[in-house]
């Protein structure tokens, strides 16, 4: 039997909460819970950057943060979502 997951909802707070459990051959079983705390706005922002900076110039990333920001005042999102139609 190999290994098993098991997830659970997280706890109010936390972004994550995991246990994994692995049985060995032998039948010994390994187990480790795992909880990370809910992301700051501010690391939340440099994740986006960091990532949308990977397939757009900085000035780029910080005009379509600006959009996205600002989406809930938008009348029509189409043109937002033409920029996000990146080439390959």
């Amino acid at each position: 039997m190999g290994p098993r997951q098991v997830f659970q909802q997280p706890a109010r707070g936390e972004r994550l909460d995991i246990g994994i459990t692995v049985r060995t051959r032998s039948g010994r079983e390994l187990s480790q819970e795992l909880r990370y705390p809910l992301m700051a706005e501010e690391e939340i922002e440099q994740k986006f950057r960091n990532l949308a900076g990977l397939r757009m110039a900085a000035e780029e990333v910080l005009e379509l943060e600006k959009k996205i920001k600002n989406v809930e005042t938008m009348s029509n999102v189409a043109p937002l979502v033409a920029t996000l139609e990146l080439d390959y």
